[in-house]
């Protein structure tokens, strides 16, 4: 999803872009994006006393040498010690080792190619992607990084998957469980191939990709209140785990006015 949005963004869009990645990723903007002839300066940025020139590339092939001229004499021109690449493909082997001897004459060289910036989009706010992408929502992110990111394990003991990660997501579930013979309830969630087995087609469960919607969690919240109204006893571990999965779930909920979860 991440690559194939990339590369749907235009040349201007990918510098601003780079912008508020490197912003998220704690660099001072020192230059930004500007329109016309940039003489080889896309961007200057600034962190721990270092200032960095910025190249930006959006291309449709990795970036050699000939994409990359005169690296040292920009850096100099514009009072830098250092550089970045901000690309949305690859470097070519030449360029990288170019790159390489820059580090060696002292230079700072940072690289973010295709793979690194695929790594951090999901953890950037959801309002920051909101700019770039139509569909924020289908992004798998992590809204709140103002706080330390806390994992969501599946509840069987031989998997501990954390369920909010992107390869994971997809094939897990929650389960709000009731014996209407105790009259108690129960909450879970875990991988479906872990907890399927132990679930009744008769409880309310949910996809974790529907949960990231706030309707979702407000509808199980109705039912939870209606459940106990009518005498149902909570678990002794019900509590904890559907506090638990709340707190989780906040972590990577889908801003309010992005639309609702829809059946396929």
């Amino acid at each position: 999803m991440y690559q194939k949005e990339i590369q749907k963004l235009s040349y201007e869009e990918w510098e601003y872009f780079a912008q508020d990645v490197l912003f998220y990723l704690g660099f001072t903007i020192l230059e930004g994006p500007s329109e016309g002839p940039d003489a080889g300066l896309d961007m200057k940025v600034e962190k721990n006393n270092i200032y960095y020139l910025v190249s930006c590339k959006h291309l449709n092939k990795n970036v050699g040498v000939g994409d990359e001229q005169d690296i040292r004499d920009r850096i100099e021109s514009f009072n830098c010690q250092g550089f970045i690449t901000f690309y949305s493909t690859y470097l070519t082997t030449p360029l990288k080792s170019k790159l390489k001897k820059l580090k060696e004459q002292n230079f700072k060289v940072i690289e973010f190619n295709r793979d690194d910036i695929l790594d951090i989009i999901p953890h950037m706010t959801g309002w920051t992607l909101q700019k770039y992408f139509p569909k924020p929502h289908k992004l798998i992110h992590h809204i709140n990084k103002y706080t330390k990111y806390k994992p969501l394990e599946c509840m069987e003991d031989s998997c501990h998957n954390d369920l909010l990660q992107k390869d994971n997501i997809s094939s897990s579930l929650a389960s709000l469980m009731y014996d209407n013979e105790k009259k108690e309830l129960n909450f879970v969630y875990g991988c479906k191939s872990c907890i399927n087995q132990y679930l009744d087609d008769s409880w309310e469960w949910i996809e974790i990709t529907q949960a990231r919607y706030i309707e979702q969690i407000l509808t199980w919240r109705a039912l939870i209140d209606e459940k106990l109204e009518q005498g149902y006893k909570p678990h002794k571990k019900f509590y904890k785990n559907w506090a638990k999965f709340q707190e989780a779930i906040f972590q990577i909920l889908i801003p309010i006015g992005w639309g609702r979860w829809l059946p396929d």
